[in-house]
C-alpha cells in the first residue's frame, strides 16, 4: 500500500507541475498574441496615415 502511494504522489505531483507549465505557457502565448495585434492595429495607422499624407 505504501508503494502506491509514493507513486500516486509522484504522478500527482508531475501533472501538477507539467499544468502549472501549460498555464504560464497559456499566459505568454496571450501576451504575445495581445502585443502582435497591437502591432498590427499600429501599422494600420501609420499606413493610413502615409495615405492621407
Amino acid at each position: 500500500m505504501d508503494e502506491l502511494q509514493k507513486e500516486y504522489t509522484l504522478l500527482f505531483n508531475g501533472i501538477t507541475d507539467t499544468i502549472q507549465s501549460l498555464e504560464r505557457t497559456i499566459q505568454r502565448l496571450r501576451a504575445l498574441q495581445q502585443k502582435a495585434e497591437a502591432m498590427c492595429v499600429d501599422g494600420d495607422d501609420e499606413d493610413e496615415d502615409k495615405m492621407h499624407a
